[in-house]
């Protein structure tokens, strides 16, 4: 395959950076995702486990991530040749966190296998139905990520609560609004907008706003006590304990829902892979779908291992790619620093452990960037000047009910949703899948035949 155009500061996916910037790279993919790790503890937390516990749990966690990072690197037979940080999954956390409040930590292992090994049916839904999935699904399912994931970004910046709490829909509602933490965040954006327009600058945008941002919220004490706390009770150094007891008891409705949200996770991971494909090369609807397929195959066998080894499936966060443009740094070359990285803090939990001191309003200006980023490519994608009249008005009505969906809280309120989970974000995932798939449909305009 071809590459784009050579264009400066540009680092496509088969680039080979100096070994320096590389490194960097690797640190800024971990800085921005790192603070999933809370998704860990909040497990942790709902699931009565023990400081030990939970230590082993990240530890497991993230030695899978290390190995689903690397395996989705590969050319072949499996692998996108391409590079997305995999790391705990938030497509996964609602639908496993209420297996763990009902069933206990064991069911996590057991229902993390199932949602993998849905996953891995999942390409056969990607090869069967491959003519829907087009580039404008993939820039549909982009723009819905990119509302849901501003929405998350704006509630982490004026209402710093922390991500956990915010995924689960939770103490947003009564938190109350900070001026000075809000100022913080909304200087962060401003300067990894100022490092986007240095293109010197571009590649590290993400990691000098992090940095500059967790600093001055250091100084002022904008970092929870709770989360310096669990930081100061976490050990330096422990050894991963493997091989724990797998639970596979579930209701029928348990079921249906973890395989749809590994059917789900597929459906994503084919615009994410689409969309960093189109920005690489000229002639990427080449072997587009059989890189989705061996990238969905990787994932689901990370996820798989992950979960009978003891620790909480991985899969590139939504934002990734959203990351990847805008610091213009794809190569391929990084998922080796990343993995490298996540290999050592598996073992240092207390590195790992040190990225939830990151101040939420700092992660919520790098969000509202990569939401922001993710609804401006979609629109490129999608492309409206060539949709027919009709299909110019289902995908009108798909974006506003995704926004809807989205951004409307009180839709997460509605007693009949919890047939499925008392998860808000998880509701918004199933609307999601069937929105793509009905307003994705190849419409044509019926034309009057002159008599």
């Amino acid at each position: 395959m071809k590459n784009l155009e050579r264009v400066p500061y540009r680092l496509f996916i088969n680039s080979k950076p100096p070994f320096l910037l590389l490194c960097i790279l690797g640190i800024q993919a971990f800085a921005k995702f790192g603070l999933l790790v809370m998704l860990l503890i909040i497990l942790g937390e709902r699931a009565h486990l023990n400081q030990n516990e939970v230590v082993n749990l990240i530890n497991i966690t993230f030695l899978g991530s290390a190995f689903t990072t690397l395996l989705f690197s590969l050319r072949s037979p499996i692998g996108a040749n391409c590079f997305l940080p995999c790391i705990a999954s938030v497509s996964y956390f609602a639908g496993l966190l209420a297996v763990v409040e009902a069933k206990g930590l064991s069911s996590l292992y057991g229902a993390g296998m199932i949602v993998g090994i849905a996953q891995l049916f999942g390409s056969f839904i990607l090869y069967f139905f491959r003519r829907y999935f087009t580039l404008r699904l993939a820039g549909l399912i982009f723009f819905g990520l990119g509302i849901w994931g501003s929405a998350l970004g704006i509630s982490e910046l004026f209402h710093p609560v922390g991500l956990g709490q915010i995924i689960l829909h939770g103490a947003t509602q009564n938190s109350r609004f900070q001026l000075q933490p809000a100022l913080l965040g909304i200087l962060v954006l401003i300067i990894m907008l100022t490092c986007m327009m240095l293109k010197r600058l571009r590649n590290v945008c993400v990691l000098i706003g992090v940095i500059i941002g967790w600093i001055i919220g250091a100084i002022f004490g904008f970092i929870p006590n709770d989360h310096v706390a669990i930081l100061k009770n976490t050990p330096w150094f422990t050894y991963p304990h493997f091989w724990h007891p797998i639970n596979f008891v579930f209701s029928l409705k348990a079921y249906v829902f973890l395989i749809s949200l590994g059917f789900y996770s597929s459906i994503i991971l084919f615009a994410l892979i689409t969309i960093l494909r189109k920005e690489n090369y000229k002639d990427w609807e080449a072997r587009n779908l059989q890189a989705c397929i061996k990238g969905n195959l990787a994932i689901s066998i990370g996820a798989i291992i992950t979960s009978f080894l003891g620790g909480f499936p991985a899969t590139p966060p939504h934002g990734s790619v959203a990351g990847l443009i805008a610091t213009q740094a794809y190569s391929r070359r990084i998922a080796y620093v990343c993995a490298t990285i996540l290999f050592i803090f598996a073992f240092i939990p207390k590195f790992a452990v040190f990225f939830i001191t990151m101040p939420a309003t700092v992660n919520g200006a790098v969000i509202i960037l990569m939401g922001g980023i993710m609804c401006a490519k979609s629109f490129k994608y999608i492309n409206f000047n060539q949709l027919s009249s009709s299909q110019l008005k289902a995908y009108s009505y798909a974006i506003i009910l995704l926004v809807i969906t989205d951004v409307t809280p009180t839709l997460y309120q509605l007693k009949f949703l919890t047939f499925f989970i008392p998860n808000g974000l998880v509701v918004g995932l199933i609307a999601l899948i069937l929105l793509t798939l009905l307003f994705s449909l190849n419409r044509h305009e019926k034309t009057s035949q002159p008599s």
